[in-house]
């Protein structure tokens, strides 16, 4: 055996002896907030160097841990896992008194992006990104959306109550977005919401269908500094708007939105940076290019367009999944419009008539059908929503846990649910919205399985 084995072999069991004594136990938690509080000076130089504070301290713990300590019961293995809570403890601990908020979250965003890398279970670091979803309600009933083809849907508005255990990881929060299912504004309590989520160094955003926006609530984005405010109009004509949307809205919109520029002008204030939506369709991809010098012309610094995902059979022709040339031939022009204009365009990428000829892409064509294992969520995001559950991301459902049943988010964001599904993103078997995702299992835009996912009746992606 080599000095070197012999070695860890002595500090697995030192480790395992030491810590089951609670006044040693203690004294890793003084020795590791004690090195953090001496290095404060170093780290406040410069905050990125903190991720190397942890690096290093779990280097060591990878180094003398034996295997996996949420199965393994030896000494050694639950020594480790009292040691990692101590690190835990005292990076909280160190956040929670840094008073620059700026700083605070730098640092976190490094804790979180490592622990991404590796794939850690029990984090140390809080999500930056975050849903409110403020209600189910819509005023409208919009073709293409899920909300159109069930049998029965109970509106659903999120107590404001439920801000007590959201308010806390606002401190870590890089970007916070009130939406959902339904239309943001139609909350009673919006600008409730609104004011508790708001605070320097935090970018807001809703995402809404604009027929809500009158005078008295654009002052209020104005001057309550909404950060982005994303519109889904979905058309460039009156008539397109009403096949899509079900109602006479798109001269309202567009005068809302004119509305907020000039209150904004009034105020002498900066306008929210006004983003466009569009759910691409054989319906109105033929308008996309005129969507572009509309967004030009109402002073849009985006276009976001996705394709139309089926949920119900009755949509089921008018995906582009059956028309790719022509879909190909009007993204382009929209695409070079953008650029012409100096307007952002975020879409999904263009067909590929051959390889749909083919059979379409499989899942070895475009990689080796697990890129669910590169998804970031359960690190980066949580998604509060409107029944006040956190679930982990805009199209899983999965119940990871209940603001109004834990103790704090904190609990819920460490608690064996959220453990076990990070995990899962590690295994063979994720779960099924996993398999499917849009985002990071995406098969292809040249494969049915990224259009269509019907569901039925009762809002369930059947097995």
């Amino acid at each position: 055996m080599s000095v070197m084995a012999l070695l860890k072999r002595l500090l697995r069991f030192l480790l395992s002896v030491g810590l089951s004594l609670p006044v040693l136990d203690r004294l890793a938690l003084a020795a590791v907030g004690g090195a953090l509080e001496l290095a404060r000076p170093w780290l406040r130089r410069n905050p990125y160097r903190f991720i190397t504070f942890y690096k290093a301290v779990r280097i060591a713990f990878e180094t003398i841990r034996p295997g996996d300590p949420t199965s393994d019961k030896r000494p050694v293995a639950l020594a480790w896992h009292a040691l990692d809570r101590r690190l835990e403890d005292a990076i909280h601990g160190y956040l929670e008194s840094e008073p620059d908020p700026y700083r605070v979250r730098a640092i976190n965003r490094k804790i979180v992006e490592y622990e991404a890398d590796q794939r850690v279970e029990r984090v140390k670091g809080f999500p930056y990104r975050i849903y409110i979803e403020l209600t189910s309600a819509c005023n409208l009933r919009c073709r293409m959306c899920p909300q159109a083809s069930l049998d029965v849907l109970t509106p659903v508005f999120l107590d404001l109550d439920r801000m007590e255990e959201i308010e806390p990881v606002l401190r870590y929060v890089e970007r916070a977005s009130l939406v959902g299912f339904g239309e943001t504004f139609l909350h009673r309590d919006f600008r409730a919401f609104f004011e508790r989520v708001s605070r320097p160094g935090l970018t807001t955003r809703i995402i809404s269908n604009g027929l809500l926006i009158d005078d008295d609530l654009a002052r209020f984005l104005v001057e309550k500094e909404l950060s982005d405010l994303w519109i889904s109009i979905d058309a460039s004509t009156p008539e397109t708007y009403r096949a899509v949307r079900g109602v006479d809205g798109f001269d309202r919109i567009l005068d809302n939105i004119r509305r907020l520029s000039a209150i904004a002008a009034e105020l002498g204030r900066k306008p929210p940076d006004l983003s466009l939506a569009f759910a691409a369709m054989r319906r109105n991809i033929a308008e996309l290019p005129d969507y572009v010098r509309l967004a030009r012309d109402l002073g849009a610094v985006g276009v976001y367009l996705s394709y139309l995902i089926v949920y119900d059979e009755g949509m089921r022709n008018e995906s582009l999944y059956y028309d790719p040339e022509t879909s190909n031939r009007f993204m382009s022009e929209a695409r070079d419009l953008a650029a012409e204009f100096g307007i952002a365009f975020h879409g999904p990428p263009e067909f590929d008539p051959a390889s749909m000829a083919s059979g379409g892409e499989s899942a070895s064509s475009v990689g080796d059908g697990q890129g669910y294992r590169k998804c970031r969520e359960p690190w980066e995001y949580a998604n509060f929503n409107c029944e006040g559950k956190v679930v982990p991301c805009s199209t899983e459902y999965a119940q990871l846990g209940d603001l109004k049943e834990e103790t704090s988010f904190a609990a819920i964001w460490n608690g064996a649910k959220y453990r076990a599904y990070r995990r899962s993103l590690s295994s063979d078997r994720p779960s099924k919205f996993c398999v499917n995702c849009m985002m990071y299992a995406y098969r292809g835009v040249n494969d049915p399985e990224s259009h269509f996912r019907i569901l039925s009746k009762t809002g369930e992606l059947p097995e």
